[in-house]
């Protein structure tokens, strides 16, 4: 099925011309709309808002940022932007997150962003992950003709790279963002402020993880499109652990060698000798990634223990909690002098938080910047610049401040694992009794921690031992 079914019936009943775009299977629009050089001015995309009253569907240019308060002056309602499950219920013969522009045949009515009038022809998603639809202007009038249209978008101009941008970007707190002195950093030839990139494979490798724990054959399939990279890791990963001490990476894997602990061991070869940060302290190296390695280990473990309703993937979970601190690495890569510092600070004042820490810091231009943003938001830029899952950069931005959006239950499981850590003196976590009310939402009892805790301490006894003596 290329065009869903609905879609196609609506379309032809009307007797309305349209085409067919066919192209690899993507998660993404961006992704086909980069591969067909399409403008994305003129490629539409789908935000669910609702009220008391029921659910709307609000249709803006790819480019662009839903303008809520200009929606509901139009309308005289008051609406509030819904997750992408509202949608995916909606969409009923669609995939998940491959939603039409035409809402009418799903029985719910829309409103139109009026900068389509600008458009000869419009592309939209055709309700799979494998085609899109392109209809002329006149024709989607004709179609919405009982539909409103009005000004309820604005361009994101602050975004320079389309490939920021996101499907379905639902969650107003993830709206695509920028931040102002890093853009001219990052465009600047200077080496020095240049950014590691993430290997194709690895992304591939990631993207197999998004709703379950891949098969051993997936992952090779996957492993087998860059053997040298995958060789390397190899190696890595028999130079940190007991794993490949006997075979290969196939008797890895059949010893016990599992999915999330080899994409932890795959991030860290892939980025860890791009980064110049000291080894030693609190925020050294060594402390950093085995924070990392045990919070991602943590997180996984407790998100299989929290509610099934919440939908928390342990594969996402893991992976969020090993890259949620990357701002870290980024702070002390770009600003080496000031890090340094910070990492001495919070040897000292290891009870300090570090979001208070970072206030301290006093440093020239791009780096007084850097830290007055914290690393919460450079990491969060830094994860949309690798275009990671958006429950990754959810918790990458919040996992230091309030969030309530579509991804909260993610945020929530790693702000509690990284307390847990605090209490072994690792990481940046909050030094105070966990949250009640987090652990409600959750599904998680004390008791539910202290036997997971013991089972991880139990299978991975040297996390048992942590002391910041250890990474000095």
């Amino acid at each position: 099925m290329s065009v869903a079914a609905r879609l196609k019936q609506f379309m032809e009943s009307h007797k309305v011309g349209y085409r067919v775009l066919y192209h690899a299977r993507a998660d993404h629009l961006k992704d086909p709309i980069a591969q067909l050089d399409l403008n994305p001015q003129f490629c539409a995309k789908v935000m669910g808002v609702a009220d008391e009253k029921g659910v709307l569907i609000a249709i803006i240019p790819m480019n662009a940022q839903l303008n809520l308060p200009a929606l509901n002056k139009l309308t005289r309602r008051e609406f509030k932007v819904t997750s992408r499950l509202v949608l995916d219920k909606l969409f009923i013969d669609c995939e998940p997150g491959a939603h039409p522009i035409l809402a009418e045949p799903y029985g719910v009515n829309m409103v139109v962003d009026s900068s389509f009038h600008q458009a000869k022809d419009i592309y939209f998603s055709s309700g799979t992950h494998t085609a899109l639809v392109k209809i002329a202007k006149d024709d989607l009038r004709f179609l919405t003709a009982n539909q409103m249209w009005g000004p309820i978008a604005f361009v994101n101009n602050s975004v320079k790279n389309f490939s920021l941008l996101k499907q379905n970007e639902a969650d107003e707190q993830l709206a695509p963002f920028s931040i102002p002195f890093i853009d001219p950093l990052v465009q600047a030839s200077h080496s020095h402020y240049q950014l590691p990139k993430l290997p194709e494979m690895l992304m591939n490798l990631i993207s197999l993880g998004k709703w379950q724990t891949p098969a051993v054959d997936k992952i090779f399939e996957v492993l087998n499109e860059d053997k040298s990279l995958t060789q390397s890791i190899s190696g890595f990963i028999q130079s940190q652990s007991q794993y490949l001490k006997a075979g290969n990476l196939q008797m890895a894997f059949e010893m016990g060698l599992d999915y999330d602990t080899f994409l932890v061991y795959a991030m860290r070869y892939s980025i860890e000798q791009q980064f110049q940060l000291p080894k030693v302290g609190p925020l050294g190296l060594n402390a950093f990634w085995l924070y990392a390695q045990s919070c991602a280990l943590l997180s996984k473990y407790l998100a299989k223990e929290c509610k099934p309703a919440l939908g928390i993937v342990p594969c996402v979970a893991n992976l969020c909690g090993l890259v949620h601190n990357f701002g870290l690495l980024l702070m002390g890569h770009w600003f080496a002098p000031e890090y340094r510092l910070m990492n001495k600070l919070m040897g000292l004042n290891p009870k300090e938080p570090i979001t208070k820490l970072e206030k301290r810091i006093i440093g020239m231009g791009h780096a007084q910047q850097a830290f007055e943003n914290g690393h919460a938001i450079l990491g969060a830029w830094l994860m949309n610049y690798w275009h990671m899952p958006p429950e990754v950069l959810a918790v990458a931005k919040f996992h230091h401040s309030h969030y309530d959006g579509e991804h909260a239950p993610y945020v929530d499981l790693v702000v509690v694992v990284d307390q847990l850590l605090k209490t072994i003196e690792l990481g940046d976590g909050e030094n105070a009794p966990l949250n009640e009310a987090r652990l409600h939402r959750l599904g998680l009892s004390h008791q539910i921690i202290d036997a997971t805790l013991q089972r991880v301490f139990d299978e991975h006894p040297h996390l048992s031992k942590v002391s910041m003596s250890t990474c000095a």
